[in-house]
Order: C-alpha cells, then sequence, then structure tokens
C-alpha cells in the first residue's frame, strides 16, 4: 500500500512586533562592508533582547552573491534579517519578537548605520518564525533576499556583475 506524500509543516507564526525598514540612496560606503551590515543587525537585536546570556543562544548566517550580501541573526526569542545592495544603494531589515520593540531607537539605529535618504516602515503584530538550524536559516535567507531585491529594485531587474 503505497502512502501518499505529507504536506510539509506550515510555517511557524510568531506573535508580537515585526518591524520592517526599507531605505533607498545610502550611503554605498555603508552598505558595502558585510562586518558593518552584521554588527548592525546585532546592535538593532540587542535593544530588544539586552540580556548578554542570550547571546550563548544565538544563530547567524550571512549570504553574498555579486549585488551585495545578507544577514540572519537569531537571539532569545528575536529574529533580524538584513539585506544590502550597494550598486543600487538601498537596502531592507526585518525585526521581530514577541518582546517589546523600541521601534523609535531601532529605526534610529537603522538611519543612522546606513545614512539612508529615504525609507518606508511597516509595523505588523507576527510574523515567520525564523528557523535555527544554519541549513534551513541559510535556505529562508536566500529566499527572503530574493524577495527583497525585487521589492528594491525599480524595474525588478538586477544590475549584472562587474
Amino acid at each position: 500500500m503505497a502512502t501518499a506524500a505529507q504536506p510539509a509543516p506550515p510555517e511557524a507564526l510568531g506573535y508580537g512586533t515585526s518591524l520592517v525598514l526599507d531605505g533607498a540612496f545610502a550611503v554605498r560606503e555603508t552598505l558595502a562592508e558585510p562586518e558593518h551590515v552584521r554588527r548592525t543587525l546585532q546592535r538593532m537585536v540587542e535593544l530588544v533582547e539586552a540580556d548578554p546570556a542570550l547571546g550563548a543562544n544565538s544563530t547567524s548566517v550571512s549570504w553574498d552573491d555579486h549585488d551585495g550580501h545578507s544577514v540572519a541573526l537569531v537571539t532569545g526569542e528575536t529574529c533580524a534579517v538584513a539585506h544590502a545592495f550597494p550598486r543600487s544603494r538601498t537596502v531592507s531589515v526585518r525585526l521581530f519578537s514577541p518582546r517589546a520593540v523600541p521601534l523609535e531607537r531601532v529605526t534610529a539605529a537603522f538611519h543612522e548605520a546606513f545614512r539612508v535618504g529615504r525609507f518606508q516602515s511597516a509595523v505588523r503584530d507576527h510574523a515567520v518564525l525564523l528557523p535555527r538550524d544554519d541549513a534551513r536559516l541559510r535556505r529562508h535567507l536566500a529566499g527572503d533576499r530574493a524577495y527583497a531585491r525585487l521589492r528594491l529594485t525599480p524595474d525588478g531587474t538586477t544590475p549584472p556583475p562587474p
């Protein structure tokens, strides 16, 4: 007797505060250094997860390609993703936590780090939770990066590699 393929389990939703920040006309140098993007994301998460002991329960992966880089970070109950596109001078950050998120401080950190000329934000009460294992988190990051690229690129195309 053949068994039917089981559908994949649904993605887990978390309820709390989800903040999305999309910036344009950023200073290119602030986007070009992967370590700067990672440190900025870490600083934003620390505004929410202030307990240093939670750093021991942290997962982080990065993704680099011809038009920039991305970082995903899961610390404690907070997860965050950043996508930097230096050539188009755009950046996107998503941060989610069931804890209180200091929206003004996180937004100020975003603006200070990337010096965007324009940005838009969205706040929701739920988000898809990020996986904690490296392989699944890296796969999620790659897909999320492709979606961010489409949202942030006006004509939906990516400049060719230099």
